[in-house]
């Protein structure tokens, strides 16, 4: 009957997303290599950082964070078989697979549990009245109000959601892919970057096409790969060995590069800065280019399960930032001071509560601008250090101005 009712609500001929990524399971292709090495690394960089932001609910009006929020503490735990840290981690691979997606389970309309959907095995159309999304998932079907759906960035579309990772940059992947295949088998055929040439025409003269595959496959298997890296080589009769190839080194070094390519290729993917920067600055990249997207999809997505006039969902980077404490309250001190930030704009970067009176700037006393206001001022305090120090009561006054007489002119 579920099915029947999906039918007739749904025009799928007209709305349904294509979902030709579901059968990779997050590979790009069945028996690749490439995926399970640098693809893999690389993702598992962004989803680990992503899993391990700490997070918060906190109230509009103070922004003080309210621990006893209901969806506050279902994040710490969604379900009972998945704890906060794991949920997001496999929730960040879900987005890179197409997109996440999260079942909503409500009680007295309070959140109440999470659990994950698998977007591969999702069908995800609109119902042709009222233009909403209808999550087929397992035989049963969801509603906008039943899911929360994070679409992946990549490819967007309204109709059909966003692709996969793989399926958005399928040049990038297939090359990685290739140099895998490459490095693989020169390690199998051993590394010297020399080919092994075996002359049997004297010991087998009449050979016919299967004898001669047949010996090739037995000296393979008896004398190249790793595996038989040192495993001695027996000269027959008649039998004559020779190599042709590279040295070496040579071969070494082409191998080191084609994988620093390979690497390059992934990590351009997926935003990930070079290796070379200080530990500062690859942060500070890996922040705003790889862990930025995810966090302001995912907090946009989360802040609608709640009251947003009273409250909102934040994740904290400064845990990512691997700068000290003490560099941050050096840059702080530096931007008030200046007038940059207010005090309670820098509490804020540091996710505290405001305090009183602390959202005035102040700048230093020798500073101000140049206007009549400030020029007022200044001529009046001028005339009282005059007034001061010669008793005249205005030192621009030529009637007033003290004319040395007598012993003064002495």
């Amino acid at each position: 009957m579920a099915f029947q009712f999906f039918k007739r609500k749904v025009n799928k001929k007209a709305e349904a997303p294509s979902r030709k990524d579901k059968d990779f399971g997050g590979s790009w292709i069945p028996g690749s290599s490439a995926i399970d090495s640098n693809a893999l690394i690389a993702k598992d960089k962004v989803c680990l950082q992503f899993a391990s932001l700490h997070y918060g609910v906190y109230s509009q009006k103070d922004r003080q964070r309210v621990t006893r929020h209901s969806l506050y503490q279902v994040l710490k735990q969604p379900s009972l078989d998945e704890r906060h840290w794991n949920f997001f981690y496999q929730s960040a691979n879900d987005y890179f697979n197409g997109g996440c997606l999260w079942r909503v389970a409500r009680y007295d309309g309070e959140v109440v549990s999470l659990f994950r959907m698998d977007i591969r095995q999702t069908t995800i159309v609109r119902d042709d009245k009222t233009r909403r999304r209808l999550f087929l998932y397992n035989g049963t079907i969801y509603t906008e109000d039943d899911v929360l759906y994070i679409p992946s960035r990549f490819n967007y579309s309204t109709l059909s959601g966003g692709q996969s990772i793989y399926n958005a940059f399928p040049s990038a992947f297939e090359t990685a892919d290739q140099l895998e295949q490459f490095t693989q088998n020169s390690f199998k055929n051993g590394l010297s970057g020399k080919r092994t040439v075996v002359d049997i025409s004297a010991a087998f003269p009449d050979a016919t096409p299967g004898q001669i595959e047949e010996i090739k496959q037995k000296f393979q298997h008896e004398y190249t790969g790793t595996q038989n890296a040192s495993r001695p080589l027996i000269k027959q009769k008649g039998i004559e060995y020779s190599e042709l190839g590279s040295s070496g080194d040579n071969r070494g070094a082409e191998l080191k590069d084609n994988r620093q390519f390979q690497k390059e290729i992934i990590d351009s993917v997926y935003h990930l800065p070079s290796e070379s920067y200080d530990i500062e600055k690859y942060f500070l990249m890996f922040n705003e280019f790889a862990l930025k997207p995810l966090i302001e999809q995912f907090q946009e997505a989360i802040n609608t399960l709640l009251d947003e006039d009273k409250y909102y969902f934040e994740f904290d980077t400064n845990g990512v930032m691997k700068s000290s404490l003490q560099q941050r309250i050096d840059a702080y001190q530096k931007e008030i001071s200046t007038g940059i930030l207010s005090l309670n704009e820098a509490r804020k970067k540091e996710n505290l509560p405001p305090v009183e009176a602390g959202d005035t700037n102040f700048m230093p006393v020798n500073m101000m601008p140049w206007n009549e206001e400030t020029k007022k001022a200044y001529m009046a305090k001028q005339k009282q250090v005059a007034q001061d120090t010669t008793g005249n009561t205005d030192p621009l006054d030529p009637d007033t101005q003290h004319i040395p007489q007598g012993d003064d002119k002495q």
